[in-house]
């Protein structure tokens, strides 16, 4: 049977709250080495030397009406 694992070091999305899911890590010349993190409709970069997190994609919800 599976264990509940706690996790202590988690980002939770500014917007809603939700614990962001690692999808991978990017080298940018001009930031160094970032986290690519994304939400339920948002994608994430995380400077963990700056302990900054940013937008960097949102996804547009459609609705009819």
């Amino acid at each position: 049977m599976a264990k509940k694992v706690r996790i202590e070091n988690h980002i939770h999305c500014p917007d809603c709250g939700e614990i962001l899911e690692v999808i991978g890590s990017l080298f940018i010349e001009d930031l160094g080495l970032v986290e690519i993190y994304k939400c339920l409709d948002s994608i994430f970069i995380y400077e963990s030397w700056k302990g900054k997190i940013k937008k960097i994609y949102s996804y547009e919800k459609e609705t009819k009406k």
